[in-house]
């Protein structure tokens, strides 16, 4: 009686999906193919990933059930001198990749629900049984929650910011902000002082290049993230900012008002040296407008010096990085039309980014010495690595610090945002970049690799080669 039944029900499976083609036409064809020796599945040419494989035994084709219950209407065919085996499938049939996906798929999602459930019934708990639960709110938890979520990946990359971080650090990493007027890098994680503005309060008290910054406000800065040391040497309105230094092994306390300071990201001269012209181009952070800026000086350059300088330093100390796009615009100046880098997603997919060719593209022949330290991170980085790759310029300085990877930003619902590790980024030719950062061609302190280079140059060290690299 069941075996009737069993074939009856076939019957009606079948005759259901017969009349399902008459109703809507014709339906496509999927092909898979068997090759039970080697274990291979293709579907339409292409091999597939599967766990619904057929055998062979005494020249039979076993194929597993749950295959064949999601492949009713299927037709097969077996090739004895080849030894394979194709089967013809009407695409309306769910595919047994799709299926094996799908069960992955749920048992993902149901493995997240889990997680979920178990967080809810903890804040059930805190917020209903918890003694002093009039203290804390949902919000509060939920905040808390998530970075511990994003501690226990050990990734300083990837950061989560309440509404109130967020707005603080808009208000305080724009330009119009009050700041001590130091320009820092960064060395074994430690932040030094590269340059001081003139006319600045840093000025004024005392504080000079070399000067090593132990802590703000009592607060020890040591391999603490950039953007966080920045913000608290910057205020919305004036205030008073305690400075612990080491110079020269001493330790000194500054006391410094924060104040309006007139400065740029990005500035240049055109230097004399031995009779030749050296535009010397110091570029402190990969803003979005860098390529335009770096468009109106090499105009101002070109049209001063009747032509293009005999030599350019592109200075990248302390450049602690920025806008990924904005390096790779910048590298269209030099390297225009190349691969200059490569994105790798979380599935190992890669991505080729090649620089644009820019109106200005200078001469292969004109000698570029770039300028590096520890504090050159990210995107800074990023051009760095494409023009020793390339051997486009002598870098001369210290080893990058090695931030080979790039972010995505989202902004929340609620106004939070999160700050999550999206790619790794490697050199033009593969070269690694996270963890092993950029090394120069000619090793210099970081204070006096501009003289290094200027020297290079007055030596008629003009390019890699001439190193013997």
């Amino acid at each position: 009686m069941k075996r009737k039944l069993f074939v009856v029900m076939g019957i009606l499976l079948i005759l259901l999906a017969l009349m399902s083609i008459n109703r809507v036409g014709a339906w496509n064809v999927n092909i898979i193919e068997f090759y039970p020796d080697s274990g291979v599945v293709k579907l339409n040419g292409e091999t597939v990933p599967t766990a619904s494989r057929p055998i062979i035994v005494n020249d039979r084709l076993y194929v597993p059930i749950r295959t064949v219950s999601n492949l009713i209407g299927a037709t097969i065919t077996w090739n004895a001198t080849d030894r394979y085996a194709t089967m013809y499938v009407p695409d309306f049939i769910s595919m047994l990749t799709e299926l094996d996906a799908k069960e992955e798929e749920i048992a993902d999602l149901r493995a997240q629900v889990d997680s979920v459930g178990v967080y809810g019934d903890v804040l059930k708990l805190i917020t209903g049984k918890y003694l002093y639960k009039n203290e804390v709110s949902l919000q509060s938890l939920t905040y808390s929650a998530i970075k511990g979520a994003i501690a226990s990946l050990h990734d300083k990359y990837t950061r989560f910011f309440t509404p109130d971080e967020v707005s603080k650090r808009k208000v305080l990493l724009s330009g119009n902000v009050q700041r001590v007027g130091i320009e820092l890098t960064r060395s074994s994680g430690k932040y030094i002082i590269l340059d001081v503005i003139e006319g600045s309060p840093a000025y004024y008290v005392g504080l000079m290049p070399g000067d090593v910054v132990k802590a703000i406000d009592d607060v020890y800065v040591r391999d603490m993230p950039y953007d966080d040391v920045k913000m608290m040497l910057s205020s919305t309105s004036s205030r008073e900012v305690k400075l612990d230094i080491i110079r020269n092994g001493t330790p000194m306390t500054f006391n410094v008002e924060t104040s309006h300071i007139s400065t740029s990201d990005f500035s240049y001269e055109l230097m004399s040296i031995d009779g030749k012209s050296v535009a010397y181009i110091r570029i402190k952070s990969m803003d979005a407008d860098v390529t335009e800026k770096m468009d109106e000086a090499l105009k101002k350059i070109f049209f001063t010096h009747r032509g293009e300088a005999d030599a350019y330093i592109i200075d990248l100390r302390g450049n602690f990085g920025g806008d990924l796009d904005a390096a790779r615009s910048l590298l269209g100046f030099f390297l225009g039309g190349k691969k200059v880098f490569t994105l790798i997603d979380n599935d190992g997919e890669e991505t080729p980014v090649y620089a644009p060719v820019s109106q200005w593209m200078l001469s292969g022949d004109r000698p570029v010495y770039v300028l590096i330290d520890e504090g050159t991170t990210s995107s800074a980085e990023v051009f760095a690595m494409a023009m020793k790759s390339y051997g486009r310029a002598i870098l001369v300085g210290q080893t990058t610090y090695g931030k080979g990877v790039a972010s995505s930003v989202y902004e929340l619902s609620d106004g939070s945002m999160l700050v999550l590790t999206s790619y790794e980024i490697v050199g033009p030719k593969g070269e690694m970049l996270n963890g092993a950062g950029v090394l120069p061609h000619v090793w210099a302190m970081t204070l006096y690799a501009k003289d290094e280079a200027i020297n290079l140059f007055k030596k008629s060290v003009l390019h890699p080669s001439d190193l013997g690299r």
